[in-house]
């Protein structure tokens, strides 16, 4: 199965002049934990999360209106093509710990979509794998956090 068939598709996307605060209220009206930063063609260049506000924004007594989103963002965000098998999704996630994954156009790299370990048990049903990582990536998680 490619990615393009496992991914959800609509994903808003913000660009690295946004401010935290434009961020943070999309977020909480959708009940999204992290959105894509992308450049001028679309591309991703980075990821904000709910976490990332926190730890930098807040953490840091900073007025949300006042940061950009490249002041808080993680770079060089996880990604794969459309075109991929969704074992090279899962490959990715397993190396980095991260359970979610920007999909893109292999031609252009702009932003598809965004596949997470969610997306990936549903559309594999019983397959193990997805599965395995998802443990993985929970555990690592764990981890860091003890």
């Amino acid at each position: 199965m490619r990615c393009m068939d496992a991914m959800k598709t609509g994903i808003e996307a913000f660009r690295v002049d946004d401010p935290v605060h434009v961020i943070a209220m999309r977020m909480r009206d959708v009940g999204m934990e992290f959105v894509p930063i992308c450049d001028d063609a679309g591309r991703p260049v980075g990821v904000v999360t709910d976490f990332d506000i926190v730890r930098t924004v807040c953490a840091g007594d900073l007025q949300p209106s006042k940061v950009p989103a490249r002041d808080v963002m993680e770079i060089h965000p996880i990604t794969c093509f459309d075109s991929d098998d969704v074992d090279r999704a899962e490959e990715l996630m397993n190396e980095t710990h991260k359970p979610r994954i920007l999909v893109c156009a292999e031609r252009t790299g702009k932003l598809l979509g965004v596949m997470t370990l969610a997306d990936m048990l549903r559309a594999e049903g019983e397959d193990a794998r997805a599965a395995e990582v998802a443990r993985q990536v929970v555990e690592h998680e764990y981890q860091e956090q003890a």
